[in-house]
């Protein structure tokens, strides 16, 4: 088939050979080249269908293929009895308005047709319990790859160690991330200064995909920071979710760089940098170094961000902070603006090392009095609140503070009400107390001098 158009089909190319003897070059062919393939619309799943159950030889070459507001119709697909005995040829094809994900079907994955052989620029494959790394960098104003997810689901990646990169096991550019019912043990990014024990995820261009990381467990991975998780992700409209999952025993460094940016450590679960984020229903343990740690390094104006739907949110999580930790969750404020940021029915438990809080945080900006600060509600610790918190840290408004728990509100009085302004309040009410006492011995008096002259009358 040669310098053909087709356009909408309701039904695909079918290739069923009958070649009985083992294909070679010399062998009978199937060949389609310089035709034009146009689908607009989506009644027919694939371009191409091929019954190989004996030997086929097939060449499929300068084609040009245009996917127009399609997004179910694939290139290939295949019976579950594919073979590949003979030869498939693949070589200069286009395709447009389409990623690798529409070159073939599951059915067809073991069919040689690769993202270079239709004019495409693909990452490698990740495989389960192998490092994958996919950098789709930005080059003049547009990604190298066209943008797709990474789904990984029921996979383990244990013992993955590297040097002088971000990332033990999983470290993803500009890339979408769905990982479920997965684990992590020790996997590390081994050189100072680099991120994400477990998993890096950075998402600065614009993408349709989730970056959802639930039902995970991580644990014993290490990093300078974000021992477990780091993510990163300057778009709005994208919610980095993490949801119902565990870190045990993560490591990621108690100590500060002393070049470039200063807050590039900690985090020993989760290190998490993004406008947009959403951690609900997980659990922390025995993790070394500021538990998780939500830093905000965006330069937007404070204006623009709280009239965007910016926002963080920490819910329904269980903190047991490590005798060796300094906090369970650290709060760095930003350096012109705050991202609205709230921590709410979380329990937290655990010896608290001295001068260690369950919650911990600094401040970039001074105080700007328009400035959203961390708000902790309905919340439970194991310790007194000025051991709890540090009150002394500008960035906690303490009067947004509201807690259930009855040791909390016992505590309170103490921190909301200093010494000096308590001595001052103890005096004015007890020059009250003795006015008042005053004036009812005068009024008591004068009762007792009405009735004297009213008996001598």
């Amino acid at each position: 088939i040669e310098n053909c158009n087709f356009s909408e089909f309701s039904q695909p190319i079918r290739y069923e050979p009958n070649y009985e003897a083992t294909a070679d070059a010399n062998s009978p062919s199937f060949k389609i080249t310089k035709c034009k393939f146009n689908q607009r619309i989506d009644n027919t799943h694939s371009l191409l269908y091929f019954v190989p159950k004996t030997s086929s030889n097939f060449i499929f070459e300068s084609n040009d293929i245009v996917f127009t507001n399609n997004d179910s119709t694939y290139v290939i697909d295949s019976d579950s009895f594919t073979t590949l005995v003979g030869q498939w040829t693949f070589q200069g094809n286009t395709l447009i308005n389409a990623n690798r994900q529409r070159i073939k079907t599951e059915n067809a994955i073991l069919i040689p047709a690769e993202c270079e052989h239709f004019g495409l620029k693909c990452p490698s494959i990740c495989k389960p319990d192998e490092r994958c790394e996919i950098l789709n960098e930005v080059e003049n104003d547009k990604t190298i790859y066209e943008t797709e997810s990474l789904n990984i689901e029921k996979s383990t990646f244990t013992g993955l160690k590297f040097e002088n990169v971000n990332g033990g096991a999983i470290s993803l550019k500009n890339w979408g991330l769905t990982v479920k019912e997965s684990k992590f043990d020790g996997c590390e990014a081994q050189t100072e200064g680099k991120a994400g024990g477990g998993i890096y995820i950075y998402v600065e261009e614009p993408m349709i995909y989730p970056i959802t990381i639930e039902t995970t467990d991580f644990q014993n991975c290490k990093a300078t920071y974000g021992g477990g998780i780091y993510a990163y992700c300057s778009l709005e409209d994208k919610i980095v979710t993490i949801k119902s999952c565990h870190f045990t025993s993560n490591e990621a460094s108690k100590t500060a760089p002393t070049t470039g940016d200063t807050n590039l450590f900690g985090g020993s679960a989760i290190f998490l940098s993004a406008k947009k984020s959403i951690v609900i229903k997980s659990k922390f343990k025995s993790n070394i170094g500021a538990g998780m740690k939500l830093y905000n390094p965006f330069i937007d104006a404070t204006s623009k961000i709280l009239n965007s739907q910016s926002s963080i949110s920490v819910s329904d999580c269980e903190f047991e902070v490590n005798e060796k930790s300094t906090s369970s969750l650290f709060y760095a404020r930003g350096i012109n603006n705050d991202i609205p940021t709230k921590v709410e029915n979380c329990i937290f438990t655990g010896k608290l090392s001295k001068d260690a809080h369950y919650i911990d945080g600094t401040t970039f900006n001074g105080k700007k009095k328009n400035s959203p600060k961390l708000v902790v509600h309905s919340c439970k610790f194991s310790d007194e609140l000025q051991n709890a918190l540090n009150v002394n840290v500008a960035t906690f408004d303490m009067k947004s503070l509201q807690f259930e728990s009855k040791n909390v509100e016992k505590s309170s009085s103490k921190l909301k009400i200093p010494f000096l302004p308590l001595l001052a309040v103890i005096g004015t009410v007890a020059v009250a107390a003795i006015v008042g006492v005053a004036i009812t011995l005068f009024k008591k008096n004068d009762v007792s001098q009405e009735e004297e002259e009213l008996n001598e009358a």
